[in-house]
Formats: C-alpha cells, sequence, structure tokens
C-alpha cells in the first residue's frame, strides 16, 4: 500500500509551473469536462468567467494552440462538454453556445436551433452532438471531416408516454430512460428497444442528473442517493447501495474478474469531499472503505489546503483530475491495483449502508447466485477443458491406496472443497464432497455415489463447486453449493447429455433446463428456482412450459405453486413486479390446451388488479401498467417534418383559394400571405404543436 500511495504523491502534476500563463488567473476551477477518448479537458472557472483547453498525454499541460476562452459576465455555465476535436458545448438555462478551443475561438452555429434544452448534453465518440430537448432527442453532424462553422440536425426523436418518463441519460450509442420502476436500454442509432430493468425502488421526480455508467457486463444507475447495480441483460438488480449524499458522483472500475464502484462528491464551501468504494462481487466483506488514501497522503490528508479534491476519474486509463488549493491537478494511477487496495483497507468504517436486493442480508435470507448469475464463463471453461481418469489425477496417491482425496479452495480461502474418490473394478466413484475450514475444521460433508470414467472440476465466482463427469452412456454436470448459514451442501443445478457436453449448451444467459434427470434432483432445482424471486423472473418462463408438459403428478402440481406466487407478487408490488406476468402469458397457449381453467382464472385476476373503472390506470398513480405491452415509446420525427409541413402548406393554400373565391381577393394578395405564412419562425414550433395534438387524438 505504501508503494501505491508513493506512486501518487509522484505523480502530481509538477508542469503547471511551466504553462505561459497562470490558468484563470489563479481563481479556483468549476467545472471540469474530459473528452471521450479522456487525451482532453476543459475547465471553467465561475469566479473568472473563463474556459481553459488542456492536453492529457502522461502528464496535464494547458493547450499551447488555444488561448483563454472569456465569457460575458452575466454568464454562468451549467453544463459543459468536450469532444476530442476540441469542439466545446455550454449552457446556460436555455441558451447553447458551441465553439472550437483554438486562440480563434472559431463559433459554430446550430441549425436549426433546438426548442428548448434540458440537462444532459453530450458528445459521442464520432463527435457527433447530442441534445435532449424538452421530450426529444436531437443529434446534430459536421458534414465535414474538419470541423466547420455549422452543426446540422440529422435525427430527432420523441418520447411518447412521456408522462411516465423520469429521466434520460445517454451515452455513445446508448440511450437510458428511467420511469417509476423501471430503467430501458434503447440503441441510439436503430432507437430499438434493446432490454429493461427492474430498478427496486420507486421514482417519484424527474431527475435530471440521473445517470447510467457502464463497464464490461455491469450497469450502474445513479439516482440521487440510490444506485442500483445490474448485470448485462439481467432484469434484476444483484446491489442495491443507499448513500447518505444525493449529489454521488459514480464510477465503474473492473480489474480482470472484479468490479468496483467508486463514489464521490463534489464539496461545497467548507465541505468535506468523501470518496467512498464498494466491491460489486463481494457482498460479505464490511464495506465501503474511505477510498481517499487513494489520492492523498496522510500529510494532505491533515493538510486541507495541499489535499487532493477529485472531480473527474478515467477508470480506463487511471487518469484522476481534480484541485489542490484550487489549481487544477492530475494524478496518474497506472500502476493502481484496487482489488489489492480494497483488501488492505477493508476493515475501515462502514460510511453508508450496503444492500443486496430488496434491502436484505446475506446471512438472514436466501440468496441463489448459481442460477440467478451463473459464471458461464468458467462454466465454458470447464467444459473446454480435458477430463481426466483417476489415475492421471491421483496417480501418486492411487498407488497406495484405493481412496484418494483432493482440495479445492474457496476464492477467499476461508473454506476449501475436499473430493473423495474411490476404486471401483468397473468404473471409479466420486464418493464423498466435504467443505473444511482453512484451518482443517471439519464443517459438513455430502455423499455422492457418483461413478465415472473420466473427471474434472472447477470452482465458480460464488464458491460453488462444478463437477462434470463421464460415465458409460452419458455425459453430465452438476454444481453443488455450501450453505454457510445451515451448513450443509446442496445441489443447485444438474445438466446432462447423450453426447460431449460442449460450450454452446452453456452459451446463453442462463443455464439450460432439463427434466430427464434423477426426480429428486429435478425437484430441488425447481424448489430453488421457484424460492429465489430472481431465479424465479428469469427461469420462470423456461421452468413453466416444461412442468405443463410433464405427466409426473410430483412435478406438475408446481404448476399452481408457480401461478399463485407471480399473481401474489403482482398484487403485492403491481410497479415493481409486473414482470412475473411474464411467466404466464409466455405459456398461454400451453396452459390452454392442457390446463383451460387456469386462462379463466388469469383473466379474472387481471380485471381485479387492472380494475378498468379507475381512471388512475391511464394517468398517474397506475401509469406502470404501460410497462406490460410498452411504457416507453420513441417515434422519428426530423425524417418526416419536410413531408408534413408540404402538406399544411397545400391546406392552407386550398383554404386561402377557397377564400379568394368568396371574397374575391386579387390572386396576387393570396400569394403573399401563404409566403409570409411559410417563411414566419414560429412556423416549426406550430407544426410541433400540431403534430403533438393529432397524437392526442
Amino acid at each position: 500500500m505504501d508503494e501505491i500511495i508513493q506512486i501518487v504523491d509522484e505523480k502530481y502534476d509538477k508542469d503547471d509551473v511551466n504553462n505561459p500563463r497562470d490558468p484563470h488567473n489563479a481563481h479556483k476551477v468549476s467545472l471540469v469536462s474530459l473528452s471521450p477518448n479522456g487525451k482532453y479537458v476543459v475547465t471553467y472557472s465561475e469566479d473568472d468567467k473563463s474556459i481553459e483547453g488542456w492536453i492529457v498525454d502522461s502528464k496535464l499541460t494547458l493547450d499551447p494552440e488555444a488561448s483563454v476562452y472569456k465569457l460575458p459576465k452575466n454568464w454562468d455555465i451549467a453544463e459543459i462538454k468536450v469532444n476530442d476535436r476540441k469542439v466545446v458545448c455550454y449552457t446556460k438555462y436555455n441558451s447553447i453556445k458551441i465553439f472550437q478551443m483554438s486562440n480563434e475561438h472559431r463559433q459554430i452555429e446550430l441549425n436549426p436551433l433546438p426548442e428548448m434544452l434540458w440537462h444532459g448534453i453530450n458528445f459521442k465518440k464520432n463527435g457527433d452532438l447530442i441534445l435532449p430537448n424538452g421530450y426529444k432527442i436531437s443529434i446534430y453532424h459536421s458534414k465535414h471531416d474538419n470541423m466547420s462553422n455549422r452543426l446540422s440536425l440529422v435525427s430527432s426523436r420523441e418520447l411518447l408516454y412521456n408522462k411516465v418518463i423520469k429521466g434520460v441519460s445517454i451515452d455513445d450509442n446508448n440511450m437510458w430512460i428511467i420511469s417509476s420502476n423501471y430503467l430501458f436500454h434503447w440503441d441510439l442509432e436503430t432507437f430499438q428497444l434493446k432490454f429493461s430493468y427492474s430498478l427496486g425502488f420507486t421514482i417519484e421526480h424527474y431527475d435530471k442528473k440521473f445517470t447510467v455508467i457502464t463497464k464490461g457486463n455491469s450497469i450502474a444507475v445513479n439516482y440521487r442517493n440510490e444506485i442500483a447495480i445490474f448485470l448485462k441483460d439481467v432484469h434484476f438488480l444483484i446491489r442495491n447501495i443507499q448513500l447518505k449524499n444525493s449529489d454521488m458522483k459514480i464510477e465503474l472500475c473492473q480489474i480482470q474478474n472484479n468490479v468496483y464502484l467508486l463514489a464521490f462528491n463534489i464539496p461545497k464551501k467548507d465541505e468535506k469531499q468523501d470518496i467512498i468504494l464498494y466491491s460489486i462481487n463481494d457482498i460479505n466483506k464490511q464495506q465501503p472503505i474511505d477510498a481517499s488514501k487513494i489520492f492523498n497522503d496522510e500529510d494532505s490528508e491533515n493538510d486541507s489546503k495541499n489535499k487532493f479534491i477529485l472531480y473527474k476519474y478515467n477508470s480506463e486509463s487511471k487518469e484522476a483530475f481534480g484541485l489542490i488549493n484550487g489549481k487544477f491537478s492530475y494524478i496518474n494511477l497506472s500502476d493502481l491495483n484496487l482489488h489489492e487496495f480494497f483488501e488492505s483497507y477493508r476493515d475501515d468504517d462502514d460510511l453508508v449502508s450496503w444492500n443486496d436486493y430488496l434491502c436484505q442480508t446475506f446471512e438472514k435470507y436466501y440468496y441463489n447466485d448459481t442460477l440467478a448469475f451463473p459464471d458461464m464463463e468458467n462454466i465454458r471453461s470447464l467444459l473446454s477443458e480435458s477430463s481426466k481418469n483417476i489415475e492421471d489425477l491421483f496417480s501418486d496417491e492411487y498407488e497406495n491406496k484405493n481412496i484418494a482425496t483432493k482440495d479445492i479452495n474457496f476464492n477467499n480461502q476461508k473454506y476449501k472443497w475436499r473430493i473423495e474418490l474411490e476404486n471401483d473394478f468397473k468404473l471409479d466413484k466420486l464418493d464423498k464432497l466435504s467443505v473444511y475450514s482453512d484451518k482443517e475444521e471439519f464443517l459438513c460433508s455430502k455423499d455422492l455415489g457418483i461413478k465415472f470414467t473420466t473427471l474434472n472440476w472447477k470452482i465458480l465466482n460464488n464458491n460453488a463447486l462444478a463437477i462434470r463427469y463421464s460415465g458409460y452412456s452419458d455425459y453430465s454436470i452438476k454444481i453443488y453449493e455450501y450453505d454457510i448459514s445451515n451448513k450443509k451442501i446442496e445441489i443447485k443445478y444438474y445438466y446432462k447429455k447423450s453426447v460431449e457436453l460442449n460450450g454452446k449448451d452453456f452459451s446463453g444467459p442462463i443455464l439450460p433446463i432439463m427434466s430427464d434427470i434423477e426426480k429428486k434432483d429435478l425437484i430441488k432445482i425447481v424448489d430453488s428456482i421457484i424460492e429465489d424471486d430472481r431465479c424465479f423472473a428469469r427461469y420462470g418462463p423456461t421452468l413453466l412450459p416444461i412442468l405443463i408438459k410433464s405427466t409426473d403428478l410430483n412435478l406438475t402440481h408446481y404448476i399452481e405453486v408457480i401461478y399463485n406466487k407471480c399473481i401474489k407478487l403482482v398484487k403485492e408490488d403491481p410497479k415493481g413486479k409486473l414482470k412475473f406476468l411474464n411467466i404466464i402469458t409466455s405459456s398461454m397457449n400451453d396452459l390452454y390446451e392442457k390446463y383451460p381453467d387456469y386462462i379463466t382464472k388469469f383473466n379474472s385476476e387481471m380485471f381485479m388488479i387492472l380494475d378498468p373503472s379507475n381512471e388512475r390506470i391511464v394517468d398517474g398513480e397506475y401509469s406502470h401498467f404501460y410497462a406490460f405491452s410498452h411504457e416507453v415509446k420513441i417515434s422519428k420525427i426530423y425524417h418526416y417534418i419536410k413531408f408534413i409541413k408540404r402538406i399544411i402548406k397545400f391546406i392552407i393554400a386550398l383554404i386561402l383559394t377557397f377564400l379568394t373565391s368568396l371574397l374575391s381577393l386579387p390572386f396576387m394578395i393570396i400569394v403573399i400571405i401563404i409566403t409570409l405564412i411559410i417563411e414566419i419562425k414560429e412556423f416549426p414550433k406550430l407544426v410541433s404543436v400540431l403534430l403533438n395534438n393529432l397524437k392526442k387524438v
């Protein structure tokens, strides 16, 4: 840890003294914006009313090709962004200014100007400017490789059902929209819905500062003091973090298989900055920890003038940007290992509450990681490796005895699996599976009696043990979990085929479920799926058709269990758990053929839940029922605007022609009136109002 802090100390930017002038006339920096590739930064000083450009290339220096940009004294910037071509866009209320950092500061115009502006301006990696104006998303682009003096509107989309929209966040080719209970992921290029996520909390008000960040397969939603963590294409959140400060910025950092969340506030005058770090992967560790030690040594921690105040952190390049005594500074943390740092400081005091799904604690509530969030990467790796016979695995031990053992350490090294193999005359046998502590204390065991010809295994991310084996006629994989609370080993998954298993069998987001395995094992798996809400939501649509097709009464009775649980969950929390109805609706045809009474029952239940006499369903409190079909809809408007204008012009011309025939007005007067109507500047707004009214009809 001393090495990391030493690196931090050496990397404070000492090149500022060589700059030809004092940035912002030595006034404090108010806002910082980093370009998409992280190589250019602009800073804004409210006190100095100025914008400076900086080049990031292993050190931080003022841009020698750009002079300071001065703002009028009556201007205060609300938001500022910069792209990789040094094009700066900043806003104040409903006004927007765009220019390119240089000695001339070439001004850039928008064609056409947006009708209004909201928080959330951004640049795509290709340099396109994204403006959220009202409930429209507008994209502006330069027609030339070298920036011209104009950015032209190339695409515009309108968000319908806007009463349920509580926030919009855009990053490059992704658009994220939140409603009261859901997060919707849209493709910004095709404007197609990619996936929806259940937030796990209710949003009451619109929040302009709502943000979404992604890293690998992890997605983090930051809404006021609530942070929801998702895995890509998994509907339910895996973590919920509640912060004390509602104005925190977040950044996801990934080190190999470990994902961390860095959260920090921008302190106001005389306010202390909190920089805290969470481990997303391991909920059992005490967290969060104080991460300010990454950016400050002990001396600067106690010296407010020399303390580094974090403003931006680039997780890709591991570069931090902030202030030291009001002066813009930079730290290169390329040698920082967050995993080692977290392990070294995990005994620090708790700063905020850490909750898993529905704010439940790991020790008290059931949490099935193996099925809910399967470690598909390690399972595919297990299948790609060659299996071995028992002599190859334990040749040294097998020379002297008929029983061999092998220990497999848990990832946290506190426990270990021990497999016991026995030499049988026809087939070798995996006789017993046990769990021991790191101090060789026996905790529990399970008799398996699995006969095999070849065998291999792998520890998964959640410390479950995946065992792959083959017999004379089939190939199988079983996954076992150690239940720490109840001190017992349980089978969590079983899959077998008559042909060799391969990675394609496990290429999807969930584990494949099959019915032709031992009944007792299948029943345990079914119980596991139904018991855990997240497993139930993910595997329910796959499991229910299997049960409907079954003729075994021990399995078909679960149909009613699944149906009753779906209805119960939706009744308890219609806003947050409407997704569970998909389990039933996806099997409607099968239910109708074999169990038609469920269809009648379902219709009756839905009638009672929706209550069509209640007007609140379509407005306000019950607007979440839009989500059953589509809660947010996007309409493409820009490509049709000229066509609509021509239609309206034609209609106006017909009306005036008709009036001419009645009033005997000269033809030239009619032409002048039509021309004036066509050219008025407010015409686009009138068209927009007309379109909105047409949508409401």
